[in-house]
């Protein structure tokens, strides 16, 4: 399994919130093979940051949807809501 975590910086709360009913409101157009689960929650000490976090089957179909179109479409309706381009990071997930 891998995760992604997206953090990104909203302009205000009122817009992080947006932000996260937007992309709750998108988990439909994942339809990519993979893809497991999504979740999108905004963090209790500073209500303008936004955790967008997604579990995958396999690299392989997590790469494919991090250069989909699809994808670019969804960044750029919330791109007037953010500032910048957020930080990205990937797990792996591992039974040691």
């Amino acid at each position: 399994m891998y995760i992604y975590h997206l953090k990104l910086r909203a302009r205000s709360p009122a817009e992080a919130q947006r932000v996260c009913r937007f992309y709750r409101h998108s988990l439909h157009l994942i339809s990519n093979p993979g893809f497991v689960n999504g979740t999108y929650s905004i963090n209790h000490d500073d209500p303008r940051l936004i955790l967008i976090e997604q579990q995958w089957g396999s690299l392989c179909a997590l790469e494919a949807w991090l250069t989909s179109e699809v994808r670019q479409r969804l960044l750029q309706r919330v791109a007037a809501s953010i500032e910048g381009p957020g930080e990205i990071a990937i797990y792996e997930e591992s039974c040691v």
